[in-house]
């Protein structure tokens, strides 16, 4: 059965538009209800039930806590703030699907236990792959990786590089790329089409990444998300391997949604600088909670290329195969 989740907020304009996205989004989920009166809400309370109630800071009152309703959720426009009166507060100008995501949070702390461990609830375990260091093996890594998992799991990987290589690395042309992807989420019609923009490596689904600069411009971070949102509901993908970049959707933004972060290394002196300077502007933003996730590894590097060999066999097959399989056993 649907979660009920009620929105009320002093700015009506802003509740409407944001019940409106979440029916767009998340309607398989929630059976979403906008109210524009206290009373209506303690009207509807006094006959159902409400799961989640989202509510702007200025709007509550004490009394609300005694009607039927299962959890409040502060709309704030603090950012700072996470916690009002021991409710979850939530800044409300932040991007939509960020919104999503700590909603579907406070969905799944609602669940039985029984729910709480089934892949549906969990959806798919993403991995980020970053370095502020170039040439250090991280699309290679992040091919390996995603072809050993995909044996026994159903994986899809995204690189986020302006200039990626994976046409010739793979040696394969590709009609369609991230940028088409992102255009059909836009234009809510992604479940018709996804199947057009997926390419595969062997048991790994990839969507190619964006090929032209201008497209990858374009990209923002919300979409981006959302896109994210999509392959793990519809497409229930078991893990999400992102190749992340410097540039493109908000680097931030990216590592924020990742359960694990694999950094690839290197030991001379200015890489060292450079991995030090990453974690000190994380500590003065505030995003330890990213640095935690954070793995460094020294990746073994590729000598020589067989011209008998494709790249990627050789990869999966030689040191670098060898090293991600130990990694994720």
């Amino acid at each position: 059965m649907k979660k009920v989740l009620a929105v009320y907020d002093i700015d009506q304009n802003y509740a409407q538009r944001l019940t409106d996205y979440l029916n767009r989004k998340e309607k398989a989920v929630f059976h979403m209800i906008h109210f524009t009166t206290m009373k209506a809400i303690e009207d509807y309370t006094k006959e159902h039930f409400i799961h989640i109630l989202l509510i702007s800071q200025e709007a509550m009152k004490p009394e609300i806590k005694s009607w039927n309703i299962q959890k409040i959720l502060y709309l704030t426009e603090m950012k700072e703030i996470t916690e009002i009166d021991e409710c979850k507060a939530i800044y409300k100008y932040q991007s939509a699907e960020y919104m999503v995501r700590e909603l579907m949070d406070c969905y799944e702390a609602l669940l039985p236990p029984e729910c709480k461990n089934s892949k549906m609830s969990e959806g798919a375990f993403i991995i980020g792959v970053y370095s502020p260091i170039r040439r250090c093996m991280k699309t290679s890594f992040c091919l390996v990786l995603g072809m050993i998992l995909a044996e026994s799991q159903k994986v899809i990987y995204l690189n986020l590089e302006e200039m990626s290589g994976l046409e010739q690395i793979l040696d394969q042309s590709f009609d369609a790329d991230l940028s088409d992807a992102l255009f059909y989420y836009s234009e809510d019609c992604l479940n018709k089409h996804i199947d057009s923009v997926i390419a595969k490596v062997g048991k790994l689904d990839f969507i190619p990444p964006v090929r032209y600069i201008a497209d990858k411009e374009a990209v923002n971070m919300e979409n981006f998300l959302g896109l994210i949102q999509e392959l793990r509901r519809e497409k229930h993908y078991d893990v999400i391997i992102i190749d992340v970049a410097d540039g493109g959707p908000s680097l931030n933004g990216i590592l924020k949604i990742c359960k694990k972060i694999y950094m690839p290394v290197c030991t001379d002196w200015i890489s060292k600088s450079k991995i030090e300077e990453f974690e000190h502007i994380m500590e003065i933003i505030g995003e330890q909670a990213i640095l935690k996730r954070i793995e460094k590894l020294e990746l073994p590097q590729l000598t020589s290329l067989k011209s008998e060999q494709s790249y990627e066999e050789q990869l999966l097959w030689g040191e670098l195969g060898d090293y991600v399989r130990n990694l994720t056993r």
